[in-house]
């Protein structure tokens, strides 16, 4: 079952490897310069978690739909538990995964924004 579901993960982002290369590459530099403190805060922590998890949710939605389809098989192809589980925990992977990638920008944006309102108030006084 294991294989199975890593094969059908590998044909569902085959030809998106490149730009999640290139996406985790992006987010790791912006969670040094968050982790260095460079233009950002941990303040809007929540906001951030709640808007990556809120994206992450979408894409999980959407990959229940589109992942049967996608490896040629259909819904009327699912049997059995095995088969509605691997789905499930593909499609939850997919959206913790998608989760992951957007929230270190929306964390370095959102802390940006905290940073540069204090600022501008810290200058009116």
């Amino acid at each position: 079952m294991i294989m199975e579901t890593i094969t059908v993960a590998i044909q569902f982002l085959g030809g998106t490897l490149p730009a999640i290369i290139i996406l985790a590459i992006v987010d790791l530099i912006l969670l040094a310069l968050l982790i260095g403190r460079v233009g950002s805060s941990f303040r809007n922590f929540g906001r951030a978690l709640g808007s990556a998890l809120g994206v992450g949710g979408v894409v999980a939605l959407i990959s229940v739909f589109l992942l049967p389809a996608h490896t040629g098989a259909s819904w009327a192809n699912l049997h059995g538990a095995t088969d509605y589980l691997g789905l499930l925990g593909i499609s939850i992977g997919l959206g913790l995964a998608a989760a992951a990638a957007v929230f270190p920008p929306i964390q370095y944006l959102l802390g940006m924004a905290s940073t540069g309102r204090d600022q501008r108030q810290s200058a009116r006084a």
